[in-house]
């Protein structure tokens, strides 16, 4: 088992992400001096994305009876998120694989089948970690600013309260976050059926939504890392005190293991963390590009 400290990133989400349930999309769009998100922001072409797919919203009343026209629109459904009534698609379209192309498909589909909008379907990436080598041996300096003693004096956090890290997975077997992982206990574990009926077979522990399956083991150590700062085991004598080193955690996978996380498997995990009882959600990634599909 591993014995390993976990490594330290005090960003400002992730505090914030501690406090709050969501922070700022992952694209990172600013709050407008109104304190409006841009919801009519309109898509950016430029920005890192999924070659040849799209996120599209289609109004309610319309979305039963324009899926048969999708192909006649030259687009193929890959899958719906109906509770935010999302469909994603992809072009049929061989030279229309990215930039302008893609762009000219989509504002095809806002005006044949009346779509609300378009939007490549955006990858995000990891937020930057430092690797100083000393860098775990001096977080007392900034939990001394953050004066978590004192925090902790009034509590250490609370079992019930989950916290769904969307990263890149856990290290199971980790001595300072196994006792804190979340458990469905509504479902049978390794039987191969959805004892709960939420869609997800064995999700004993979380999901991983790039793989469709419930293996959640950390194979990059991002997730690992996040957890820990989070939740690690508090006055336990190993590792790290994590910020709510008595709360639980759910990972959720959003990232493959050889490339960038979608933001549509994104947006199916917050839907599945929120439907799974997660009060905070953590994301620590990032991305150049606003999602109308995110916010929503």
């Amino acid at each position: 088992m591993s014995q390993h400290p976990i490594r330290w990133v005090l960003t400002l989400a992730i505090m914030l992400a501690l406090s709050v349930s969501f922070g700022l999309a992952a694209g990172g769009s600013a709050v407008g001096q109104d304190g409006i998100l841009p919801h009519a922001a309109a898509a950016d072409w430029t920005a890192p994305h999924v070659a040849g797919q799209l996120l599209i919203k289609m109004p309610e009343a319309a979305a039963a009876s324009v899926q048969p026209r999708f192909a006649q629109a030259g687009v193929r459904v890959l899958r719906h998120i109906p509770q935010l009534g999302l469909t994603l698609v992809e072009t049929l379209q061989p030279t229309a694989e990215r930039g302008q192309a893609l762009a000219q498909v989509a504002a095809d589909l806002v005006e044949r089948l009346g779509a609300e909008w378009a939007e490549p379907n955006y990858t995000f990436d990891l937020d930057y970690t430092p690797n100083d080598p000393f860098y775990a041996q001096t977080q007392a300096i900034y939990l001394n600013r953050l004066e978590m003693a004192g925090a902790w004096n009034y509590t250490t956090g609370q079992p019930e309260i989950i916290i769904a890290i969307l990263d890149t997975g856990v290290d199971m077997s980790h001595d300072d976050l196994r006792k804190a992982i979340w458990i469905n206990a509504a479902e049978i574990p390794n039987n191969g059926v959805d004892d709960d009926g939420n869609g997800f077979v064995d999700d004993v522990n979380g999901w991983n939504f790039p793989d469709n399956s419930n293996r959640i083991y950390d194979d990059h150590g991002h997730g690992t890392h996040v957890a820990g700062i989070a939740a690690a085991r508090i006055n336990n004598a190993i590792g790290i005190a994590g910020m709510a080193g008595s709360a639980t955690f759910m990972p959720v996978d959003v990232f493959p293991s050889s490339g960038y996380g979608t933001y549509e498997d994104l947006i199916r995990a917050m839907i599945y963390a929120a439907d799974n009882g997660a009060r905070i959600i953590n994301m620590s990634l990032g991305a150049s590009s606003y999602s109308r599909g995110e916010e929503a």
